[in-house]
Parts: C-alpha cells; sequence; structure tokens
C-alpha cells in the first residue's frame, strides 16, 4: 500500500518529501496537523498541471476502458488554455478513442498523482467525469499517446482491469460503486 509518515515537526515535513522525489516507485501518506502547512510546503516541490477524463458509458451500460503503455486506464489528458475541466475530459475522451459524440452527464470525482518529467516531478490533478455515448463507433487508438488497444468493459469485468492499472485509477472506478 505505501508508507504512512506521521510528522511531528515542520522539517521533517520537506524531508520525506525529498525522499518520495528520489524513489517516487511508492505510495505516501503523510500525517501533520497543520493541513494548509503541509499542503503549501507539499505543492511547491512539483511542477502542476490540471488534468480531466471520462467514465463513459454506452447502451449496455459498459466502461470505457483505454490500454496504455502496458496498462488499463481511462481516456484523460492536461486541459488547454481556456478550457473548462469539463471541455477538456470531452475533447480528450474523443481525441484518445476515437468516438465523435460523448455527452458529460455529472462531475464524479478528482485524483492526485505525480510523474517523473523531464522538467522535474510533476503533480496532477485529474477531474473525472461520467459520461455518456449512445453511438456504436469504431474505436480508434490514439497510437501517438501510447494507446494501443480500447475496450469496452462490463461492470462485472471491472476488477479484472483494476488488477493492471494504477491505484488513482482504481479509486475513481471505486467512486462508480
Amino acid at each position: 500500500m505505501g508508507e504512512t509518515y506521521i510528522c511531528t515537526s515542520k522539517s521533517e515535513i520537506l524531508h520525506i518529501i525529498t525522499e518520495y522525489i528520489t524513489n517516487p516507485h511508492t505510495d505516501i501518506c503523510i500525517v501533520f496537523p497543520e493541513f494548509e502547512y503541509l499542503w503549501e510546503i507539499f505543492s511547491k516541490q512539483f511542477r502542476s498541471i490540471t488534468a480531466a477524463g471520462g467514465v463513459v458509458s454506452n447502451k449496455s451500460n459498459e466502461i470505457l476502458c483505454i490500454y496504455r503503455n502496458g496498462m488499463w486506464d481511462l481516456p484523460k489528458g492536461k486541459a488547454e488554455k481556456g478550457e473548462t475541466t469539463e471541455q477538456t475530459a470531452v475533447r480528450e475522451v474523443c481525441e484518445e478513442t476515437g468516438l465523435q459524440s460523448v455527452v458529460c452527464t455529472s462531475f464524479l470525482c478528482s485524483t492526485w498523482h505525480t510523474y517523473q518529467h523531464p522538467k522535474g516531478t510533476v503533480l496532477k490533478q485529474t477531474y473525472w467525469y461520467t459520461m455518456h455515448t449512445e453511438f456504436e463507433q469504431t474505436l480508434l487508438p490514439q497510437i501517438e499517446e501510447g494507446i494501443t488497444d480500447i475496450a469496452w468493459v462490463s461492470r462485472k469485468d471491472i476488477d479484472m482491469i483494476k488488477k493492471q492499472t494504477y491505484s488513482s485509477i482504481c479509486d475513481v472506478l471505486d467512486c462508480l460503486e
């Protein structure tokens, strides 16, 4: 699951964050009584990115999943200047899957995760929306984004997807229940 750190002093926070950035292959939980201070220190260590994505269902109530870089995922991507997160989610779903018509139905949740980028460690907040399509279209994976497969997955088979995805995607899928 990861490591939990209970901090009793402000100096411990920066040390833990520095260790995490050096070895980001595990989840961490930092507990500190002054959340605003913790967040200020934590967020300053990263390059911040806003993204949005969608959990798309079809007429059969299946969920659209993409296979990207060896992992199952949900369609999402970075916001462009001037876009709302809802607009970003719809655009990214269409770009990554080839769908031409999706309707955003409601906000579902948001997730945070970090990753390594040549310009530094990134802290990415993704806003997730439930979406729906009535149309049966040919799905076209966006190969240049590392997407090699797209599948409609029945809700009873979602646990299979959870075994080969990221913890933040599991959190999103859990919000559907």
